[in-house]
């Protein structure tokens, strides 16, 4: 190993000559260079026993001197290893002497003589030059230690590839590569190199070499000499070796991370893959509810159009009751995981939709909580098909809890590789071993369909809420959905199916079961006597029954999706309406005049009820309009009949009265009145008629009630009656049962002048 003398400030210089007068001239001119200290010796012997325990920065000796001359004094130095700088400082200039000094290692060769300042000024320059000369090579010779020292024990594996060929490899690259250094060298690169990544590899390198821009950091295979294959990666840089372009290469063994990142990789894929098939909203969020991920199920199930508009709204603002946001939070905490809770959210138009949330936090290792992972159900369709199908059928059928879907992963072989707890109750097996063993295709109610289905899967990559019909273990046949994505190896073969069953057996059989009701509500609308309508908050009409049509004349265009006024003959009266409908939130036998086309008019009695959305905002008007025309008539012919009944009762010459079976006056005519002194007849109504009866007549008109009573009528009978003031008035009377406002009375007449006296 070779070391460095140094670089201090002061030089340290032996001065040989046999000629002491020269030496101390010289010594006294040199040290004026205040960077020079000399030391001097008479003869090279004396010179080589001084340098056996002294360094010196560097010699300057004379040439002819007794028993050693100067260039046999160099020779020595060399052959010993010693290399400081070394000047002949002489009076001979013989051509030969000057080869003779140079070619055995002199750093220079300088002629006594001349001005004597000059001539050491041109020495001290010299010695200068050959002090810097030899530092310089000192520091080269340093950096090359340190470099090979650095190469030899860097962790990586090293080499320089010139002309495609190894120049150079570290005992890092012959234990990666399994070859000796002397197996190695001279070797073309591209031997080494897997060969499918040792085209686009030297292409690499030979761009690097003529200078052109490409990637420093390659990733590629080796083969080793055992034949096994290792993951590399390599970092070059341009540089020059003997004078001409070369790669120097860095190459770590990257084979354990590479398997780790594949693995972490698939995993990424098994969970992206079921990221997309599911048709669940999935989501992981902090515990202030900041959204850090979610499927696009998220972003379609919230109406949002965009992944960037979701994370603006923490997910606590999409609840309709965001207070209780922290109760469930608490559930989960409590729990540790909380399955299918019904929760209202809010989605960006404002309409509310129904779901069903699973949670699970996931901990840090202080036991706080880091994330919650969950899933979002959005039920709110299967719910309005209930709805429809319960209004359908008189609101009296209870909602069907929705089936979760069963997630799995199959294999090529048509065995399964994982699967869910709901996968697991349809197959109807007894433990996952069994059902693992399940070959896939005999789940299908018609196994050959399977090829054709995944044929689609192969080509396309990705099928959704594909129609199949599933056989569960028992025989059971049940209608499903199914979605499948293909997860593919390197070489573009199948490696597994990822994918969701969803059972629909349920929503088609109400399904089927509401167009039935529907069918069936449809013949009765239609043939519907009485006139339904339907508006929308705004008073727009929406719904009407085909009987409006054929009573108004109307086509359906004319009047769907006009202003509910349209129908009527004085819109004004709707006012009315909605006042009432607003305070009590039903109306029954509202009056109104509807317009037929022609202009007139049709008295219908209206029954009306406010409709509402789920959240309890108002949705609309729902009525019923029934034409009264005939009633309206029968009323008038009634009034008419009542008004001649009122006539003949208030101006006929006989009295008329109307007792209940207690005697008590119901009804008095005027005549009835008059006939015992008073000015009309409702002074008698409440009174009762044995007020007015003569004591002689009492036991008798008793015995007449009772015929009545019993049902005997229309008999002639005569009493005695007191007038107001105290006369007796001698009547004459016939009496019958009926029916007044809906109980047994006494219709009597009476007629004085004939009673007994």
């Amino acid at each position: 190993m070779v070391t460095n003398p140094g670089t201090s400030s002061i030089n340290r210089i032996l001065y040989v000559d046999d000629e002491p007068g020269l030496l101390e001239i010289g010594k006294l001119f040199l040290e004026e260079d205040k960077t020079f200290t000399v030391d001097t010796t008479i003869s090279a012997l004396a010179a080589l026993e001084r340098l056996g325990s002294m360094q010196y920065d560097a010699i300057v000796s004379d040439y002819e001197m007794p028993k050693m001359n100067g260039i046999a004094f160099l020779k020595v130095l060399r052959d010993q290893g010693n290399t400081t700088p070394f000047i002949i400082f002489t009076g001979r200039g013989r051509e030969d002497v000057v080869i003779e000094a140079l070619n055995s290692g002199a750093d220079f060769y300088l002629q006594k003589g001349g001005d004597p300042t000059a001539q050491y000024a041109e020495l001290a320059h010299k010695i200068h030059h050959a002090i810097s000369r030899r530092q310089a090579g000192w520091a080269l010779k340093k950096s090359e230690q340190d470099y090979r020292q650095l190469i030899d024990h860097a962790s990586e594996a090293i080499f320089v590839v010139q002309d495609e060929r190894l120049r150079m490899a570290n005992p890092q690259a012959t234990e990666l590569s399994g070859y000796s250094e002397q197996e190695l060298l001279d070797q073309p690169f591209a031997r080494f190199v897997h060969p499918d990544d040792g085209d686009l590899l030297l292409d690499r390198l030979r761009n690097r070499i003529v200078g052109s821009t490409t990637p420093t950091r390659h990733t590629f295979r080796i083969i080793r000499k055992d034949a096994t294959i290792r993951w590399v990666e390599l970092t070059v840089i341009g540089i020059t070796w003997d004078e001409r372009p070369a790669i120097l290469n860095f190459m770590t063994d990257i084979t354990e991370r590479k398997i780790a990142e594949d693995a972490f990789r698939e995993s990424e894929e098994r969970y992206r893959n079921f990221f997309r098939t599911t048709l669940d909203g999935l989501f992981i969020t902090t515990p202030d509810g900041r959204w850090i991920d979610f499927n696009e199920a998220v972003v379609d199930m919230f109406g949002f159009t965009t992944r960037e508009e979701v994370f603006e709204r923490p997910i606590i603002s999409l609840y309709v009751h965001p207070e209780k946001r922290a109760v469930f939070v608490d559930l989960v905490e409590r729990e540790g995981y909380v399955k299918e809770h019904p929760v209202l959210f809010r989605k960006r138009d404002d309409t509310v939709i129904n779901t069903l949330m699973t949670v699970v936090p996931q901990k840090n290792p202080d036991g706080s909580t880091r994330v919650f992972i969950g899933t979002i159900r959005d039920i709110t369709e299967h719910k309005l098909a209930e709805d429809a199908l319960r209004e359908s059928e008189e609101r009296y059928r209870l909602f069907f809890k929705t089936s979760q879907d069963s997630v799995f992963i199959s294999g090529p072989d048509r065995r399964y590789i994982d699967f869910n707890d709901k996968l697991f109750q349809k197959l109807g097996c007894a433990t996952r071993e069994e059902a693992l063993a399940v070959d896939v295709a005999s789940t299908y109610a018609h196994p050959e369909e399977r090829d054709a289905f995944l044929e689609h899967v192969r080509r396309d990559g990705y099928v959704k809420e594909h129609p199949i019909l599933f056989r569960k273990r028992d025989g059971t046949v049940i209608d499903c959905l199914i979605s499948i994505v293909a997860q593919k190896n390197a070489d573009d073969s199948i490696k597994a199916f990822f994918g969701t069953v969803r059972d629909i057996t349920e929503q088609k059989r109400i399904d089927q079961a509401l167009k039935e009701s529907e069918e069936r509500y449809r013949h009765i609308f239609e043939s519907f006597e009485d006139l339904y309508y339907q508006t929308d908050n705004n008073g727009i009409i929406t719904i009407l029954s085909p009987s409006l049509f054929r009573l108004t004349g109307y086509k359906r265009e004319e009047l769907i999706g006009k202003p509910v006024t349209t129908m009527y003959v004085n819109p004004e009266s709707r006012i009315l309406l909605l006042e009432e409908l607003v305070k009590s939130g039903h109306v029954k036998d509202y009056e109104v005049l509807l317009r037929k086309r022609d202009g007139t008019g049709i008295p219908v009695s209206l029954s009306a009820n406010r409709l509402f959305h789920p959240d309890g905002t108002p949705a609309g008007v729902a009525g019923i309009l029934r034409d009264i025309t005939r009633r309206k008539q029968a009323e008038e012919e009634l009034r008419r009949s009542e008004e001649k009944f009122r006539y003949l009762v208030e101006y006929a010459l006989d009295g008329m009265l109307i007792l209940d079976l207690q005697g008590n006056v119901l009804f008095a005519n005027a005549a009835a009145a008059r006939t015992v002194g008073l000015d009309n007849g409702t002074i008698l109504i409440g009174r009762n008629v044995m007020e007015v009866i003569a004591p002689e007549s009492l036991e008798e008109v008793l015995r007449d009630f009772a015929e009545v009573a019993r049902g005997h009528d229309g008999f002639l009978a005569h009493y005695t009656l007191l007038s107001a003031n105290g006369e007796k008035v001698p009547v004459e009377s016939i009496g019958k049962a009926i029916t007044y406002e809906g109980k047994t009375a006494d219709l009597v007449f009476i007629r004085t002048g004939t009673g007994k006296k």
